[in-house]
């Protein structure tokens, strides 16, 4: 695998006076490449990234950078940004931090490297216009994708802890960009701890502090663009130093589940405008803008949870209300065998002896999943649901999906950068998977909606014609069982 260092992360790692030496991300950088160099994997620096570093008018610096990056392999001859990447960046002028980003768009479109090492966030936003948001990672990001794919320890984060607002700590670092943002935070927080409202909080490993918190109120105020019972998210934050570990989607997971086990129609939360990666990350799971909310210009998000618009395509459809909704009128429903190893792994809250929401690893924390298969299929489209059996021990289907995308070859490289920040397996697992057989390995990017109730053993299934024997691989459910099927995939 090759890494692309971005210069904020060079500035980490080579910082030529006590403040760089302080940076957040400095730790955080000189692990990762430790951690690649010690993988046997690459990393490297864009000539565009030297140039951006010579603009520095310190020439003290300047020389001491250029001294330090002597021992960092260059790209050698690194394509050019190519017709589709201007209509999306332009051409900005030479030496500019614009130009700079646009040659390290282009050399990861153009698969000289797999993944882009940045914390820039306008860096970050160019790179979801230009289709590549997958591939570019935070220097913590990036850390702990490489702990996961390259088979490194790391002590498991915590559960999600659910508390009432009264026994949050106030004085806990992660409140500190609320203040700043809010006047009169604090005297709304004393409010929220009077009322005891629903809280969810992630404590750090070491119970230093929080990780991420959530705050959720029932609206009480009537909103038109919003007919039923409607619950606020009030706070919903992930602190700096634990992204990567997609807590962000582990606490939105516990919301909709709050949601729906207490009959929401709808969520709602208010939003910064400059918080733009929030207002994405909403979006990517059906929330949308319906009013500006205050003087300030803050945005109103809005996300249904009971089925509406049945012209939507099923993935978008599946987007916008679920994760308990999904479209079933002429959608394919298929059983995916997958062994008990990676079901704990995938789908910690589906076994039996895991809490509901069980913290461990990044790729139980999800929503958004992949999996590998040694399965022929080639007709899976977005929008399918994906059962998934546990073969071996319990014989069971215990959770439901949905497909989003799919991949088909034999590259681990390919496969890796497909599979990406999802990823349940190391390097020397897709490896084994693309050197133990003729067939090529089929990638599945998917949704993870729900454990069921009660898992399906294979004796009804069998019953009902649902299967004919245990599943050896990927196979579609037939037209005769699909109705009988349907009916017992009941959420918790």
């Amino acid at each position: 695998m090759k890494f692309l260092l971005d210069t904020n992360v060079l500035i980490s790692l080579e910082p030529t006076s006590l403040s760089d030496a302080d940076r957040d991300m400095q730790p955080a950088a000189a692990e990762l490449v430790r951690l690649i160099h010690q993988a046997k994997h690459q990393y490297w620096i864009h000539p565009a990234t030297l140039e951006d570093l010579r603009n520095d008018r310190d020439v003290r610096r300047r020389k001491l950078r250029e001294l330090f990056l002597g021992k960092y392999p260059i790209l050698n001859r690194p394509p050019d940004l190519g017709t589709d990447l201007r209509s999306t960046v332009g051409s900005p002028q030479p030496g500019t931090n614009d130009w700079n980003d646009a040659w390290l768009l282009a050399a990861l479109r153009a698969n000289a490297v797999d993944v882009l090492v940045s914390d820039d966030d306008r860096l970050h936003r160019k790179a979801r216009r230009a289709d590549l948001e997958d591939r570019v990672y935070t220097t913590r990001e990036a850390l702990d994708w490489v702990r996961r794919l390259f088979d490194q320890p790391q002590p498991p984060p915590p559960a999600v802890e659910s508390v009432w607002a009264y026994n949050l700590r106030p004085d806990d670092p992660i409140f500190d960009s609320f203040r700043q943002d809010y006047r009169g935070f604090d005297a709304w927080l004393r409010k929220c701890r009077l009322e005891g409202r629903q809280s969810w909080v992630i404590q750090n490993p070491d119970s230093s502090g929080y990780s991420a918190v959530c705050i959720v109120n029932q609206e009480t105020e009537r909103l038109d663009e919003c007919p039923g019972k409607v619950l606020k998210i009030c706070s919903f934050k992930v602190a700096q130093e634990s992204s990567g570990l997609s807590y962000g989607e582990l606490l939105l997971r516990t919301v909709f589940q709050h949601a729906h086990l207490n009959s929401y129609d709808w969520l709602y939360i208010t939003v910064r405008p400059r918080y733009d990666f929030l207002m994405d990350f909403l979006a990517s799971f059906g929330f949308s803008p319906f009013r500006t909310a205050t003087t300030d210009g803050d945005l109103e998000y809005a996300k249904p949870l009971r089925p509406g618009d049945q012209s939507l395509a099923p993935l978008d459809y599946h987007i916008r209300y679920g994760p308990y909704c999904w479209k079933s009128d002429g959608v394919p429903l298929w059983i995916v065998p997958i062994q008990p190893n990676y079901h704990k792994t995938l789908f910690p809250d589906a076994d039996d002896q895991m809490q509901l929401i069980a913290g461990g690893r990044a790729s139980g924390n999800s929503i958004r999943k992949a999996y590998l298969s040694r399965s022929g299929i080639r007709s899976l489209s977005p929008g399918d649901v994906l059962l998934f059996y546990r073969s071996d021990d319990r014989r069971a289907i215990t959770a439901v999906a949905v497909a989003e995308e799919t991949l088909v070859s034999n590259s681990p490289e390919e496969l890796a950068r497909f599979v990406g920040k999802r990823t349940v397996y190391r390097f020397q697992d897709i490896q084994a998977w693309c050197d133990g057989g003729s067939a090529p390995v089929l990638a599945i990017l998917f949704r993870y909606a729900y454990p069921l109730a009660t898992p399906i053993p294979f004796a009804r299934l069998k019953e009902h014609g649902a299967l004919v024997a245990a599943p050896q691989s990927t196979l579609q459910v037939k037209r005769e069982a699909l109705q009988w099927l349907q009916t017992q995939l009941s959420a918790p």
